[in-house]
C-alpha cells in the first residue's frame, strides 16, 4: 500500500510539473520585460490576468511594466527636448575669444575653451528612429512601412533597419520571415558590427521552432566566434550590440535551456552552472541559479533536494533583486520543512 501512495504522489508530482499557459506566457513576458520590451510584457502579463488573475507576482509586474514604460517615454521626450535645444544654441553665433594684452608677457594667455562636439543625427536616422518608436508602441506595420521606404535608398544603417525588421517579426512569431531577413543582413552586410547579434537571433528562431538540436549547435557556434571587442558605428543609434560577455552568457544559457528541452538534465544543469562559473556578473546568471535549483528540485531524473536548496540559497544571496527571488525562498522553504 505504501509502494503505490509513493508512486502516485510522484506521478502527481511529475504532472505538476509540467508548463501551464500562464507560466509561459508569464516567462515570455519577463523575458521582454528584462530586454526593454515593456509593451509586449503588458501583452503578455494581460493574458496571464485573463486566465489566473491571483498567478503569482503577475499583478506587480504588469504594474512595472506600465511604469516602466511611462519612464521610458518621458526620457524619450527629455532627449528630443535637448536634441532642439542644442540645434538652436548652434544657430547663435560664437563670441570672439579674448586678445591677450601684449605687454603682459609674464601672464598666463587666457584659454580658449574648445566647442563642444555634437553628434549630428542624419534625416534618415531620425527617421530610424521614428519607426522604432512606433513599432514599441505597437504599431508595427506603421513603423514597418517607414523603414521599408528607408531601404529603398542607400543609407549608413541600413543594417540596423534589417536587423530591427528582423526583431519585430520575431516577436509577431513569424520565424520564417525573421530568418529571411536576418539571411538577407548577413548577405549584404557581412562585415556589419551586429553580426553576433544576427546570429544569436538565428539561433533564437531555430529554438523557437523545437529543433533544439540545431538550436544548440548554432549557440555553440556563436560561442565559438565571438572573438575581440564589439564596436559599433553609430553608439546613438540602437540597436546597439553587447559587450562579449553579456552575449556570451545569454547564449551560453540558451545552450543549457537547449539539454534540457532535448532531456539532457545533467548536461543542461552543468551548462548552466558554466554561466554561473563564468558570468556571474551578467543578468543571465540569476536565470541559470534557478533553473539549476528548478531542476534539482522539479525533475525527477535530477531531483536532489540539498543540491536544490543550496542553488536556491545562493540566488536569495548573491541575486537579491533577481525577479525569481520569491520562488526561490518559497521552495527552498518547503523542501527544508518537507524532506530535509
Amino acid at each position: 500500500m505504501k509502494v503505490i501512495f509513493v508512486f502516485i504522489f510522484f506521478a502527481v508530482l511529475s504532472l505538476a510539473s509540467e508548463p501551464k499557459e500562464e507560466d509561459m506566457l508569464f516567462q515570455e513576458g519577463l523575458y521582454h520585460y528584462k530586454n526593454g520590451r515593456y509593451d509586449l510584457a503588458i501583452k503578455l502579463f494581460s493574458k496571464v490576468i485573463e486566465k489566473d488573475p491571483l498567478y503569482p507576482k503577475i499583478e506587480e509586474m504588469y504594474i512595472s511594466s506600465l511604469k516602466k514604460r511611462a519612464e521610458s517615454l518621458k526620457v524619450e521626450e527629455k532627449e528630443e527636448k535637448i536634441k532642439k535645444e542644442v540645434e538652436v544654441k548652434k544657430e547663435e553665433p560664437k563670441p570672439e575669444p579674448p586678445i591677450p594684452l601684449r605687454y603682459e608677457a609674464f601672464k598666463d594667455e587666457p584659454e580658449i575653451e574648445e566647442p563642444e562636439v555634437k553628434v549630428t543625427i542624419l534625416p534618415e536616422e531620425e527617421d530610424y528612429l521614428f519607426a522604432r518608436k512606433l513599432i514599441f508602441l505597437g504599431l508595427i506595420d506603421d513603423g514597418m512601412k517607414i523603414l521599408d521606404d528607408l531601404l529603398k535608398k542607400k543609407n549608413p544603417i541600413s543594417d540596423k533597419i534589417l536587423f530591427t525588421q528582423s526583431k519585430a517579426y520575431f516577436e509577431k512569431k513569424e520565424y520564417d520571415r525573421t530568418v529571411d531577413i536576418l539571411n538577407k543582413l548577413n548577405k549584404e552586410y557581412p562585415n556589419s558590427p551586429l553580426r553576433y547579434e544576427v546570429e544569436l537571433l538565428l539561433c533564437d528562431c531555430i529554438f523557437q521552432k523545437k529543433d533544439y538540436k540545431d538550436a544548440l549547435i548554432g549557440y555553440m557556434k556563436v560561442t565559438k566566434e565571438i572573438k575581440g571587442t564589439m564596436t559599433d558605428l553609430f553608439p546613438t543609434i540602437p540597436p546597439n550590440p553587447r559587450e562579449n560577455d553579456e552575449l556570451l552568457a545569454e547564449v551560453q544559457l540558451m545552450i543549457g535551456n537547449c539539454y534540457k528541452e532535448l532531456g539532457d538534465y545533467q548536461s543542461s544543469i552543468v551548462e548552466y552552472k558554466k554561466v554561473l562559473d563564468e558570468y556571474s556578473k551578467e543578468e543571465a546568471a540569476d536565470d541559470a541559479c534557478f533553473y539549476i535549483a528548478d531542476l534539482y528540485d522539479k525533475v525527477i531524473e535530477a531531483r536532489d533536494f540539498y543540491e536544490a536548496v543550496k542553488f536556491y540559497g545562493k540566488l536569495i544571496m548573491e541575486y537579491p533583486n533577481s525577479m525569481w527571488i520569491e520562488r526561490a525562498k518559497m521552495r527552498k522553504k518547503h523542501i527544508e520543512e518537507n524532506y530535509l
